[in-house]
């Protein structure tokens, strides 16, 4: 969202067409992959070490 509205392409806040949004947006969408992937990570660890 802050993305598009930083960027200009979703319109109707005070957000839209300033750019420091937009990098926010995609600095905030590259730290949620990143979380994502080391969730991923620890959960495949976990089950691997997990006895049967």
């Amino acid at each position: 969202m802050w993305t598009g509205q930083g960027s200009g392409a979703i319109h109707g806040s005070m957000m839209t067409g300033h750019s420091q949004y937009t990098g926010l947006g995609a600095l905030l969408i590259v730290v949620g992959l990143g979380f994502l992937v080391w969730a991923w990570m620890v959960r495949r660890r976990t089950a691997r070490h997990r006895p049967s």
